[in-house]
């Protein structure tokens, strides 16, 4: 976990609670713009919903009153609001506005402050040139000022970005910097926040030692200042790198007798972050946590707390999947029971007239109990429809048995991952109904290429897709079939881009084959799912591979290099798993 900038929520509280104070009693205009603008700001990184509710208006009123230095300020912090919810262009459009007054003003703090922000867009979309050139024209600006604590945070931004590049010389040379302007300042939170960070690039680079020395002094710092996150973040980077410790020396075949005491160290730490997570409501960083927790427990051999572990962190992910389909099931239980409600009703009424007319009576009872029973059918089988939708047919038939179904191990599975690429930016370019229209075209397709080769839907989560070959019902061939079906959705996917041009997709798959468990998460609300090793490699294979491309792992292509023609890549770094080798699947043979 790298960090940047950090701030005590508690603290952070309470000066917004005090700024709201402030703007109900001030009757200044600019006054009012300034605090609005700081409460827009404060937001950033926490509720930028809220954000916006404060960024939105100052940014009103500063132009109302044509005030350019106000107008800067607003920009800047709605940009911030729009940067977290992850609308990069209209963040982009309000930093380049402030931007282009600062200029004017000739405000360099507010210059180096905007570039430095419009940087961290960039990153975030990983376009990493770009955010490079902002970052350095923000320490430019800065370093003429002699504004250092300026340069420690554009020096960490730039460290960042190096890492993420996989460049770790230049991004440990960058560190240093900020470490060295730290100290000279004395500003001992940035050397905290640069201390886990060169730990980071040390975790990466294999020199495990190297980054618990950094990781431990960073801690010390922190438990000194009192910012909880940072110790948290401290542990939980502890954590990953005993158990990327103890990987590493089974892969090589090297374990000493310590290995089980680097394993309870991972656990250990990941335990000591939980707490503090959950206290301050960092569900992001608990996520990552409970992930790395449950692939210490699992490599430990402790299976259940790895399935407890699994389940929290489960709980935590931002994933949408299947509501619509919970929902029309929802309404379908409610329309039948009001159906039959109305049914009780009509035969009360026909009881009542029983000694009136009985030979009608019992003529009419049969023909409305006919009826009844034709719509409890109807309405049965589009129950069922509607459950072999969200469920495969076997899991489906156990469940109405017994009310529950068991959890089943597969040997062998292939997993697919695919992901459009740059979909947030084509997303802000269209009509949210246009959106919707396009992502059901799409995938309405690969559940159609799918059903062809008997391969089961798992979920998608936003414009991501996934499916696994191989279960519920083990099939020799799952490899070969879901090869074949990747072909087939990159071929629909670049037809559909001749056809639409800039405003469609372009897509990145990935595909690895290994060992899962499958069955239904939830009880109130529940989903057919699969979990193991093989899903997250899957997962990186996704994230390793290009546009319009289809990434395999060293295991799918074994079983499947007689069928296909593959390009190797070598091996390249995957997060949590080292390097890993990897090919693409040009086409099959002929």
């Amino acid at each position: 976990m790298f960090v940047t900038a950090l701030h005590a929520q508690s603290s952070r509280e309470k000066y917004i609670d005090s700024l709201k104070v402030v703007l109900s009693k001030t009757n200044n205009d600019t006054d009012k713009i300034n605090i609005m603008s700081r409460l827009g700001s404060l937001y950033t990184n926490y509720d930028p919903a809220e954000g916006l509710k404060y960024s939105e208006p100052a940014v009103q009123l500063a132009e109302k009153l044509q005030w350019k230095e106000g107008m800067a300020v607003a920009y800047n912090a709605l940009g911030s609001n729009y940067k977290d919810l992850s609308k990069y262009a209209r963040s982009l459009k309000y930093y380049f506005k402030s931007l282009e007054l600062s200029e004017a003003l000739n405000d360099k703090k507010h210059i180096a402050a905007t570039n430095g922000n419009i940087g961290k867009v960039y990153q975030r979309l990983n376009n990493y040139p770009k955010a490079l050139e902002y970052y350095e024209k923000a320490l430019k600006v800065n370093e003429s000022t002699g504004y250092k604590f300026g340069m420690t945070n554009n020096y960490s931004d730039i460290g960042v970005v190096y890492s993420e590049m996989g460049d770790n010389e230049s991004a440990l040379e960058s560190f240093n910097k900020a470490m060295k302007i730290s100290e000279e300042i004395d500003d001992q939170e940035g050397v905290a926040i640069v201390l886990g960070n060169i730990g980071n690039v040390y975790n990466s680079m294999g020199k495990y030692d190297e980054a618990v020395r950094y990781f431990l002094k960073g801690k010390v710092i922190n438990e000194m200042l009192g910012r909880e996150v940072s110790v948290a973040i401290s542990y939980s980077n502890l954590g990953d790198n005993y158990y990327k410790l103890d990987s590493t020396l089974k892969t090589l075949k090297k374990i000493p007798a310590s290995a089980t005491t680097m394993l309870d160290s991972a656990i250990h730490y990941y335990n000591e972050a939980i707490p503090v997570y959950k206290k301050l409501s960092a569900l992001d960083y608990m996520a990552e946590t409970y992930e790395g927790l449950e692939k210490a427990y699992r490599q430990k051999k402790d299976y259940k707390s790895a399935l407890e572990a699994f389940g929290e962190y489960k709980k935590l992910q931002d994933s949408i999947f299947s509501n619509d389909k919970k929902v029309k099931l929802a309404n379908l239980g409610a329309e039948r029971a009001e159906f039959e409600k109305k049914q009780q009703v009509k035969l009360t009424k026909l009881a009542q007239t029983k000694r009136r007319n009985e030979a009608i009576l019992f003529a009419v009872v049969i023909i409305m109990l006919s009826v009844f029973t034709f719509f409890v059918v109807k309405e049965r089988r589009k129950s069922e429809k509607l459950l072999l939708n969200i469920l495969p047919a076997e899991v489906a038939d156990e469940l109405k048995k017994k009310g529950s179904a068991d959890a089943n191990h597969f040997d062998e599975v292939t997993v697919i991952f695919t992901d459009f690429v740059s979909f947030t930016t084509i997303a802000e370019k269209m009509h949210p109904q246009e959106l919707v229209d396009e992502l059901d075209t799409c995938f309405k397709a690969f559940d159609g290429i799918i059903t062809k080769y008997g391969i089961e839907k798992i979920k998608t989560i936003g414009d991501a897709y996934m499916a696994a070959s191989g279960l519920p019902v083990a099939d020799p061939q799952h490899a070969v079939k879901m090869v074949n079906a990747a072909l087939e959705i990159v071929a629909f996917i670049k037809a559909r881009k001749l056809q639409k041009g800039e405003m469609a997709f372009d897509i990145r798959v990935g595909l690895h084959s290994g060992t899962v468990v499958a069955g239904i998460v939830g009880i109130k609300k529940f989903a057919y799912d699969i979990w193991g090793d093989a899903v997250n490699t899957a997962a990186r294979m996704e994230q390793k591979s290009e546009p319009g491309k289809i990434n395999i792992s060293q295991t799918t292509y074994d079983l499947v290099k007689d069928r296909f023609v593959c390009t190797y890549r070598g091996e390249i770094e995957a997060k949590n798993k080292g390097k890993l080798k990897m090919y693409f699947v040009e086409k099959a043979l002929a």
